[in-house]
């Protein structure tokens, strides 16, 4: 923040900078704080210029942000650093917490990519019905024959999943019954609820 003086007021401007981006392969509370206290440094500032940390509301980020507070009051300085979660990892908690009501569609759909990614057997029979379906429709650009499998910290990897599951549907139902020891069977029905899930 800057402040000017004009006709004998003050004025006051907040200015957004980022400071730096801090490559991290731990995410501890402990080796967060040790990152953030030395680009504080770095740039000549304190804990006191910190007003609100946001962040997501991993248990990490919450223990970070209570051992700073800790670290004030030991210090014996009078301030509080507050948190404020991030909005965009509130919406997709919220989404996600919606999805989980599906649990029931989604678990056979997962073990149906999970399968397939993990069995080169299925895999490789998947890609090959895929590029001869392709070959003989003459598309273009072709399609991916992989499936994609979703991941808890990754967003939109469930998305990204149900849309490689529709993409390939033709050749994921030739498949399915060939391994039908393996792999879980979906109804008309339960296709079109991914549909549903997709638009």
């Amino acid at each position: 923040m800057t402040q000017s003086r004009s006709q004998g007021r003050v004025t006051s401007q907040k200015h957004t900078v980022v400071l730096d981006v801090v490559p991290s392969t731990s995410h501890t509370a402990n080796d967060m704080i040790k990152m953030l206290l030395r680009v504080l440094t770095d740039f000549g500032l304190t804990l006191r210029d910190i007003l609100c940390l946001v962040c997501d509301n991993a248990s990490a980020n919450t223990l970070m942000v209570s051992k700073l507070n800790k670290q004030l009051e030991d210090d014996n300085i009078s301030h509080k650093i507050y948190v404020s979660y991030c909005i965009n990892h509130s919406v997709h908690r919220s989404v996600m917490m919606m999805v989980g009501a599906m649990h029931h569609i989604l678990q056979p759909i997962r073990k149906i990519a999970f399968t397939i990614h993990y069995s080169g057997e299925i895999s490789r029979d998947l890609a090959l019905r895929v590029n001869q379906a392709d070959t003989q429709a003459k598309r273009f650009p072709r399609r991916p024959t992989a499936v994609v499998c979703d991941v808890p910290t990754r967003w939109n990897s469930l998305c990204d999943l149900l849309e490689r599951l529709v993409l390939l549907k033709p050749e994921i139902i030739q498949v399915l019954p060939i391994y039908k020891n393996r792999l879980p069977q979906l109804t008309n029905i339960e296709w079109a609820i991914i549909g549903t899930f997709l638009f």
